[in-house]
């Protein structure tokens, strides 16, 4: 274990078993302690610099080891996770488990959407959906295990650092549409249904977006069902109960509107005749063209929209 100065990141180096098998003298190595006191570690450590072991395990569910509490909502609790074992990727590493909550689990809808998410995973793959690890129930629990991304949502990233650039939330929204043209290309298409500034993530080591929370995704063509979406990012066709691609498209537009001014897209959400429609018009971030394309997308009616991700990615890409 290599640990590069005081507090900063921490290096595990392994021999590949190619090499553990070669004789004595064509290798060195030094034995591991048979066991450790975790002393000298600092208290931000998730494993010991010593022995490699997690340093505090809340619990443990089947070979996945509980190591902190990342959040807790209305559907269940998500966790960080040390699969030690690699049964679902064929090798140790950390990863987010979600749990859903017992009470909700008695709520026939709540499963579904649990049980939807897991499905809708496992079929996915794109670098900008967490990949899906593993389903399973223990102990009348249901478990989702799923990639962990390091990076922040976008709701926090504004929340904290401010308004982002214009090019820079351009950039974002394109990234944002590849990965919806990605959905939107299944057969059948799928659906978000919940893209917003909160489940969109700025993944750290490349700064690109990866789209979260797949428990709301809807087949076209499905009938009608509840009414799923954030007030400000759900488009009109889809407070109905009544999603289309384009309503994905819609949510582009608010998302906008907050990266560049920091505030509720709600608050722009003014009467205009017959419609509400979102008015930009006095904000100094958003220019001329980029307004044309925000009024474009957030048409009251999906056909006046984009009506394809690529078409609105392209778009996006003249304003910058």
């Amino acid at each position: 274990m290599l640990q590069l100065a005081r507090g900063g990141p921490i290096l595990k180096v392994e021999l590949l078993p190619e090499l553990q098998q070669q004789p004595t003298s064509a290798k060195k190595a030094v034995a591991a302690p048979t066991s450790c006191t975790h002393e000298g570690n600092s208290p931000d450590n998730l494993f010991c610099i010593y022995c490699g072991k997690p340093l505090s395990v809340q619990l443990t569910i089947r070979h996945y080891q509980v190591l902190r509490t990342l959040g807790q909502g209305g559907m269940g609790t998500t966790y960080l996770a040390w699969d030690s074992v690699g049964i679902t990727t064929g090798r140790p590493q950390l990863l987010v488990l979600k749990q859903m909550n017992a009470d909700m689990a008695k709520i026939a809808k709540a499963q579904e959407l649990f049980q939807r998410e897991a499905d809708t995973l496992g079929l996915l793959s794109h670098p900008g959906i967490p990949k899906y690890y593993d389903f399973f129930v223990e102990d009348k629990k249901k478990y989702l295990a799923m990639e962990l991304i390091h990076g922040q949502d976008l709701e926090k990233f504004v929340y904290r650092k401010g308004p982002v650039t214009l090019n820079q939330a351009i950039e974002w929204m394109i990234q944002t549409c590849d990965i919806l043209d990605y959905l939107h290309s299944q057969n059948p298409p799928l659906i978000h249904r919940d893209i917003k500034p909160a489940n969109l993530m700025v993944r750290n080591f490349d700064n690109r977006i990866v789209v979260l929370d797949f428990g709301a995704v809807k087949e076209i063509g499905t009938a009608p069902g509840t009414r799923i979406g954030a007030e400000g990012y759900c488009a009109p066709e889809q407070e109905r109960g009544q999603p289309l691609t384009q309503s994905d498209l819609y949510a582009i537009g608010p998302t906008l509107i907050f990266l560049l001014t920091g505030e509720n897209p709600f608050k722009f959400y003014r009467q205009q005749g017959r419609n509400f429609r979102f008015d930009v018009a006095k904000v100094p971030t958003i220019t001329p063209m980029l307004k044309e394309v925000i009024d474009k997308v957030t048409e009251p009616l999906p056909r006046d929209r984009y009506q394809t991700s690529k078409e609105l990615a392209a778009a996006l890409a003249a304003c910058s």
